[in-house]
């Protein structure tokens, strides 16, 4: 066999090595139809499909007709969980639950773009050593929607870039392509479940972060991800559950802990300007989450952006100088810190 009709080959049964995991909660309707619109393109996916129903108590008689359709399709594994685990604890079960070499996540309002699969297992044989991939996201029209994003095509090899350009930065999680073989293997899916408690609104983060240290990742123009409507049932500006200033600067804290955590597994001497340098990142993206993103609830509820925005470089401070090297690079943090706040400084 040549190695052309090997990579055909290999296109062909990729989709075996994939598992697609949906994790979901009483969002019954809308998981039935985005499993029905994947199946839709079941002749070109010999893979699986795992849904994790995470005790729902409602929309029951959708999970039920969900349920019937793995027992007449034999790619589809429907499970209901005897008790809720939380959104963390039903990410980390699509990788003890399903049992291929790759899996990949989807929300229960999107569906993945099973057209783009072989490029994906091109991507995989060029890179065989990618531990994890990032997605394009579209409307399922075509359209840009609230989380679409193309990004640009870029394997990470280097630990520097991995960290600077894949970790921290994916709040959306459907698209994301793990190998969960590595990922179980690594120990690194057993050190979130035992740290969920800390990464209540993005685990999906703290994989990233881990899996950025432990070798190459990737990002990709490949739109893999078909966004629907959001079904949400949370308010844009009430101020509840994620989008509390102090859930945000939990989160923040959290994160910056498993930067350091990551960083500190390398194996070298810690790499003091590698973990300034991700801070420093992270205090960007908590800046625009705050000011920009979830300005309307802030503005809702009362509370200045102007001052909040002047706020967050103490707390940034004070968040970074208790680490023992800090004082060699206080001046140059100091400077980075308050240029970062003031690009998204609203007056």
């Amino acid at each position: 066999m040549n190695k052309i009709s090997l990579i055909k080959e290999n296109i062909y049964d990729f989709s075996e090595n994939i598992t697609i995991c949906m994790p979901t909660f009483n969002r019954g309707k809308k998981a039935l139809e985005s499993l029905n619109k994947m199946l839709n393109f079941s002749s070109k996916y010999n893979g699986k499909f795992l849904i994790l129903d995470n005790s729902s108590t409602k929309q029951r008689k959708h999970y039920l007709d969900i349920k019937h359709l793995s027992k007449d399709n034999d790619k589809i594994t429907y499970i209901k969980k005897p008790f809720n685990t939380g959104f963390g604890g039903n990410l980390v079960d699509c990788f003890l639950y399903s049992d291929t070499k790759y899996i990949i996540i989807v929300s229960d309002e999107d569906i993945i773009n099973i057209d783009q699969i072989p490029k994906l297992n091109k991507l995989f044989i060029e890179n065989p050593g990618l531990l994890a991939v990032r997605s394009s996201i579209q409307g399922q029209g075509g359209e840009f929607k609230g989380n679409s994003y193309i990004f640009p095509e870029e394997v990470l090899t280097n630990v520097n870039e991995r960290f600077k350009r894949f970790s921290i930065f994916n709040n959306y999680i459907s698209g994301s392509v793990y190998n969960r073989e590595v990922a179980l293997k690594s120990g690194i899916i057993e050190k979130v479940r035992k740290k969920l408690h800390n990464h209540i609104d993005y685990p999906h983060i703290y994989i990233d972060i881990l899996l950025s240290g432990a070798g190459p990742v990737a990002n990709t123009e490949i739109v893999l991800v078909l966004e629907g409507d959001n079904v949400s049932n949370e308010s844009e500006t009430e101020y509840i559950n994620a989008y509390q200033l102090g859930r945000r600067i939990d989160q923040f804290v959290h994160m910056r802990d498993a930067l350091y955590e990551s960083i500190e597994m390398l194996g070298e001497e810690f790499d003091e300007l590698l973990f300034i340098n991700c801070y420093i990142l992270l205090c960007q993206k908590y800046t625009r989450q705050i000011c920009i993103i979830n300005r309307a609830i802030f503005l809702k509820n009362k509370i200045d952006l102007k001052y909040l925005n002047m706020s967050l470089l103490p707390f940034y401070l004070s968040a970074i100088c208790k680490y023992e090297w800090f004082k060699k690079y206080e001046n140059q943090i100091h400077e980075h810190l308050r240029f970062a706040i003031k690009t998204f400084r609203v007056d």
